[in-house]
C-alpha cells in the first residue's frame, strides 16, 4: 500500500509540475488598517528622516514624525479590527474570526447540526453524526463498547471484525464524491498536494486511490 501511495503522489506531483509550473505569486493585496492618513504619516517620517542628522531641530521634528506614525498606524489598526469583527454576520465569518484569534493551536472538530435539527454538545457527537452520515449502514459488532447520540449506536471496539464487506462498499464513485465535498484551495495535507489536483485526477489515478483505500 506504501508503494502505491508513494507512486500515485510522485506521478500526480510530476503531472502538476508539468501543466501548473509555479509562477510568481500575486502582489500582496493591501493591508485592511492601511489608510491615506497611515500613508502620509509615513511619509512624513520618511521626508523628516532624511534631513534628520542636520541639526538638533530636524532630529526633534523627525522624533516627532515616529511617534505620530506610530499612534495613527495603531488606531488605524483598532479600527479596522472593530470593523472586521462587526461585519460578522454569517456562521462562515464568525467561524474565521474565530481561526484567527486562536491562531496555530490545535483544532478540535466543530459542533455539528443534526438533520433533525439538534446540536451536537461534544466533539465526540459531531464524529457519531459524521458516522450516521457518511455511513449509514454501519451495524455495530456485539461484545465491545458502544456509544449512543440522537438514537443511533456505534461501536468504537474492535474495527478488524467489522471489515467485512467494506471494500464493497468503497467504490470509485464515493471515494470521487468525498474528493468533490472538499474545497478546491483549501491547504494540502502532508503529501502537498492541493484538494484541486484530487479533485481533477483521471480515471487511472482515481481507481488506484479507490484500491489505496
Amino acid at each position: 500500500i506504501d508503494a502505491m501511495v508513494q507512486s500515485l503522489v510522485f506521478d500526480l506531483m510530476l503531472a502538476l509540475d508539468k501543466y501548473c509550473p509555479e509562477t510568481e505569486p500575486p502582489d500582496r493585496k493591501p493591508l485592511r488598517w492601511w489608510t491615506t492618513e497611515v500613508a502620509k504619516a509615513r511619509t512624513e517620517v520618511v521626508r523628516t528622516g532624511k534631513r534628520q542628522g542636520y541639526s538638533e531641530h530636524h532630529h526633534q521634528l523627525y522624533a516627532d514624525a515616529r511617534r505620530s506614525y506610530k499612534k495613527i498606524s495603531r488606531d488605524a489598526k483598532e479600527q479596522s479590527w472593530r470593523n472586521f469583527c462587526t461585519e460578522a454576520e454569517s456562521v462562515a465569518d464568525i467561524s474565521r474570526r474565530v481561526k484567527i484569534l486562536e491562531g496555530a493551536r490545535q483544532q478540535k472538530v466543530g459542533l455539528l447540526q443534526d438533520n433533525d435539527g439538534t446540536w451536537a454538545q461534544t466533539p465526540e457527537d459531531s464524529l457519531l453524526m459524521l458516522m450516521r452520515t457518511h455511513f449509514p449502514d454501519h451495524q455495530p459488532t456485539e461484545g465491545h463498547r458502544q456509544c449512543e447520540v440522537n438514537d443511533w449506536t456505534y461501536d468504537w471496539g474492535d474495527f478488524g471484525s467489522q471489515l467485512t464487506g467494506i471494500t464493497e462498499y468503497i467504490t470509485t464513485e464515493k471515494v470521487k464524491s468525498a474528493l468533490l465535498s472538499f474545497g478546491s484551495y483549501k491547504a494540502p495535507g502532508p503529501d502537498n498536494l492541493p484538494p484541486i489536483v484530487l479533485k481533477y485526477m483521471g480515471e487511472k489515478a482515481m481507481d488506484l486511490l479507490t484500491t489505496i483505500y
